[in-house]
């Protein structure tokens, strides 16, 4: 944004303060940027001049090489800031530079004494500060939302910084096979990172265990930990980011996999299958001929890779099956939604499929966890195995996430109560603000009953009411709507229920003869008739409707979600005001319509709109299949052979003892999230989402 542009900004103080911050955050990310660019090349061109001295002939070609793209890099350099034509390309050709001289520079680490005063912890401060400046430029662009996110699994950028760092092991390095088997572990994880893979989180303290191990306790491979680092935080600082900050959830992640055709995607996991059984192959055999003690190590190798060979083939009888899954809910021939997708997964037991199929894959990943455990002695073989792993774990978060989000019932209740009767005395309603209120009223209903049918939501009733409502009346109706079931006579996972009309100034529903609807009366309605495995989701279209949403984040047990919007200054029926009732609603619909293909990054929030959750909301799920279930299936899908194995998962999964520091760390983190930093947009898995401005 340029002066001339702010110059142009209406004489709205409030609008021009907020334009200059951004425009002063924008210089300042800008500035954090070329620091840290500059505090990587000097870094770089020290380490590289203290290592010519140092080395001598060795470090003379590259010094050259050095000496003679500084001007090129110059050329790039102005062009890229000066002249936006050729950006990509000159961008491009930076980040390969940047690439090739830091992994020049992490190689072969400096003696203890100094050369020509500086010090080898000199050099290692400047990429520790190079690391952290890059790491703040990240959060700052992220937070400002100054940050661009791409769809690609692996953008470009990190292509060419990979390809640049690739071709420097090359010609520098005689064990460059390993470097470049790290160098795509770390492109595994990042890709597996930008899918919004959590499990790859976790895994990445594996992953600087395993290059630490192998490289800098390794005298053939010896590196600078610092500059290896500052190539770590290159690849994967944003992907680490993007995980936590992208709004999109691991479904929009993946829904351009889903839409390929059939056939490119069992072509992908036949490439699947030969790149985990020939680093599984190499690996195994390099550790067998390389150990010292083999009457030790080779019977417990062999246990392992039995036990990974067997849990594999289920493993990958289990991929087979889902893929051709989900070639059933997919037509070619029509651009399918992501809402619609979801929905037609659902209908073709998708979800049920990938919540008996977590477990195998579960199974598979902890085999390989085991088998590296197993050959953490020996670095190669290591680095092999490693390759396996953020593959496991990206197809363990796609089915954890099919498993929790596509799938769930949900029936709804609408009622609707636009008449205002807790007005000022003597203050009547203008008969055209009667008029449009009906107006809009009946369009409103129509609208919720087209987004209910649409989203293939069970509808139990729409009410619209010109007169007041009963208490009575209200109680018996919801009572009936919480005490609803399936076809199947199964409790809905989410009970929907939509209220638009007059509120009180504490947020309660105003009835006839002065009696009220607060939220505890529907709590506990909700508590006596539903099914404690169930949620209950309430939208208020209304003005004095925020003050619930405090009382709704105190709850502890009950499984509920608001969905209202803010006040927005006191109503002045005689202006017109007073007719906004269901405007919010409308817009929320816009939103969830525009958001149909769950493409919500552009999508505009509309405004005032706030939602809250109970803390029981973020360890919610769906209903899980019974152990007769995983036993049906199993019979029916596997070989007889292994389905005393398949029992033992099964068996070993339902003990939640194995998992005492597991499970109740994940839930508490969940829920911390969920308080302390709500998304503005919360996916409810059936289509629809919640959202806060």
């Amino acid at each position: 944004m340029s002066k001339n542009q702010l110059g142009c900004i209406p004489e709205d103080s409030h609008l021009q303060h907020r334009v200059h911050n951004l425009y002063r955050m924008h210089y300042i990310i800008s500035f954090a940027s070329i620091s840290s660019e500059v505090l990587l090349y000097v870094g770089i061109l020290m380490s590289l001049f203290c290592r010519w001295l140092e080395f001598g002939h060795s470090y003379s070609l590259i010094l050259s090489v050095t000496v003679c793209s500084a001007p090129i890099l110059l050329i790039v350099l102005k062009n890229f800031y000066f002249d936006k034509t050729y950006d990509g390309v000159y961008k491009n050709i930076y980040i390969f530079y940047t690439g090739l001289m830091m992994a020049v520079s992490s190689l072969k680490v400096l003696c203890t004494e100094n050369v020509l005063g500086v010090t080898q912890d000199v050099l290692n401060a400047f990429f520790v500060m190079h690391c952290i400046s890059k790491c703040i430029v990240f959060i700052l662009e992220r937070f400002t939302g100054v940050a661009t996110i791409g769809k690609s699994i692996l953008p470009m950028n990190y292509v060419w910084f990979l390809c640049g760092c690739c071709l420097s092991f090359l010609f520098y390095s005689d064990e460059f096979y390993i470097y470049w088997l790290s160098l795509v572990t770390l492109a595994f994880y990042a890709c597996a990172l930008t899918m919004k893979s959590y499990w790859a989180f976790f895994n990445i303290f594996v992953v600087l265990f395993v290059i630490k191990h192998s490289y800098v306790t390794t005298p053939v491979l010896a590196v600078n930990e610092y500059a290896m680092a500052a190539i770590g935080i290159h690849v994967l600082a944003e992907p680490t980011l993007n995980c936590f900050f992208h709004p999109s959830s691991v479904f929009d992640r993946w829904t351009w996999f889903f839409r390929i055709r059939a056939f490119y995607r069992f072509i992908s996991l036949f490439a699947l299958f030969a790149i985990e059984i020939s680093f599984f192959i190499i690996a195994v055999k390099s550790a067998v001929e390389s150990t010292d003690q083999p009457f030790f190590t080779i019977p417990g190798l062999v246990i392992l890779a039995i036990l990974w060979v067997f849990l594999h083939f289920i493993f990958f009888i289990t991929l087979w099956q889902v893929n051709s899954k989900l070639s059933d809910c997919i037509d070619e021939k029509q651009e399918l939604g992501g809402g619609v997708l979801r929905k037609r997964m659902a209908t073709l037991g998708m979800r049920h499929l990938c919540i008996i199929s977590y477990r195998f894959v579960l199974a598979a990943a902890i085999s390989t966890w085991l088998l590296i455990i197993s050959l953490w002695w020996h670095a190669p073989a290591l680095t092999y195995i490693q390759l396996i792993v953020p593959c496991e774990l990206l197809i363990l978060t796609l089915f954890g996430e099919l498993s929790s989000q596509v799938g769930g019932t949900c029936v709804c209740y609408a009622l609707l109560s636009p008449n205002s009767l807790h007005l000022k005395p003597g203050m009547p309603i203008p008969p055209s603000i009667v008029q449009e209120q009906n107006s809009r009223s009946g369009e409103l209903l129509l609208r919720i009953q087209s987004f209910f049918h649409a989203n293939i939501l069970d509808t139990y009733a729409c009410d619209y009411s010109t007169n007041a409502l009963s208490s009575s009346h209200l109680n018996a109706k919801l009572s009936s709507f919480f005490s609803s079931r399936t076809p199947d006579g199964l409790p809905y996972d989410t009970y929907f229920l939509y209220y638009c009309g007059d509120t009180l100034s504490n947020g309660d529903w105003a009835l006839a003869d002065d009696a009220t609807m607060s939220l505890p009366n529907i709590l506990t309605a909700w508590n006596s008739k539903a099914s404690p495995s169930s949620r209950l989701i309430i939208f208020v279209d209304s003005s004095s409707a925020y003050s619930w949403l405090s009382q709704v984040k105190k709850l502890k047990h009950d499984c509920v979600g608001l969905q209202t919007r803010r006040a927005n200054g006191k109503a002045d029926l005689e202006s017109g005001s007073g007719s906004k009732c269901g405007r919010f609603t409308l817009s929320w619909l816009d939103f969830n319509n525009d958001s149909s293909d769950l493409q919500v990054v552009g999508v505009p929030v509309p405004s005032m709109a706030a939602y809250s959750v109970s803390s029981a909301w973020a360890n919610y799920t769906f209903r899980l299949p019974t152990q007769q279930d995983v036993i049906s299936h199993a019979r029916l899908s596997f070989p007889f052979v292994t389905v005393p194995i398949i029992r033992l998962i099964f068996a070993l999964a339902s003990v939640r003892c194995g998992w005492l520091f597991c499970y109740p760390l994940c839930d508490l983190l969940r829920r911390w999230k969920l308080y302390y930093c709500p998304p503005k947009v919360l996916d409810t898995g059936h289509g629809f989402y919640l959202l806060s401005s």
